[in-house]
C-alpha cells in the first residue's frame, strides 16, 4: 500500500512578514521555526526567497568588548550570554580565546 506523501504547507503572507520580522528581531531562526512548525531550511529558504541579508555569524567587536568587561567585572558566563544576546559557549570561547592575551 503506497504511503501518501503529504503536500507542503504554503506560508500566508503573514506567516512570511512574521518570519522576515522575527529574524530582524534577531531570534534563533530554530526558534523561529518552531514557532511556526516549519522546518528550519524552510525558514532560510524563505529569508532568501524574500532578500533577506543574512546576519553576520561572527559576534561583533563591540559584543567581544562587552563581554571582557562584564566578565572582568566578575559576572559568570550565563548571566554574560543573558545581557549581551550570544550563548553561553559563544561566551566561553570568546573568553579562552582573550583571556591568555589579557
Amino acid at each position: 500500500m503506497p504511503v501518501d506523501n503529504p503536500k507542503p504547507k504554503r506560508l500566508s503572507a503573514e506567516v512570511n512578514a512574521g518570519i522576515v520580522g522575527d529574524y530582524a528581531a534577531k531570534m534563533p531562526v530554530r526558534a523561529i521555526a518552531r514557532k511556526y512548525g516549519i522546518n528550519e531550511w524552510t525558514v532560510h529558504h524563505r529569508l532568501k526567497r524574500m532578500a533577506v541579508m543574512k546576519r553576520p555569524y561572527a559576534i561583533q567587536p563591540d559584543t567581544v568588548n562587552a563581554i571582557l568587561r562584564l566578565h572582568a567585572n566578575g559576572r559568570t558566563n550565563v548571566a554574560i550570554a543573558h545581557s549581551v544576546g550570544v550563548s553561553e559557549t559563544s561566551v566561553r570561547n570568546i573568553l579562552k580565546r582573550h583571556t591568555s592575551e589579557l
